[in-house]
């Protein structure tokens, strides 16, 4: 898996850089147990997880963060992640 990830932090190439993420993401997949999916996680990629909240919106998680704390709408991903406080 760190090998892919090398790789397309070094490829300047879209087609390849599309090709290697697709091959990241089925690696991906493969972590993810079927009781994680019955509980509506989701891995987005390298240590990033959404969970599903049912109300058009993901909470998200990556490496690194204690607790989760943030959200994203189902169309904005995770370019469009905001603090959780500002659902309220």
């Amino acid at each position: 898996m760190e090998e892919l990830q090398e790789q397309l932090e070094e490829t300047e190439d879209a087609r390849q850089a599309r090709h290697l993420e697709r091959r990241i993401h089925e690696e991906v997949q493969k972590w993810g147990p079927a009781e994680l999916h019955a509980l509506g996680v989701e891995a987005k990629g390298l240590w990033v997880a959404d969970f599903d909240s049912g109300d058009g919106y993901y909470y998200c998680w990556q490496l690194g963060e204690e607790d989760i704390e943030h959200f994203h709408r189902y169309e904005t991903g995770f370019a469009g992640r905001r603090p959780i406080a500002l659902l309220d």
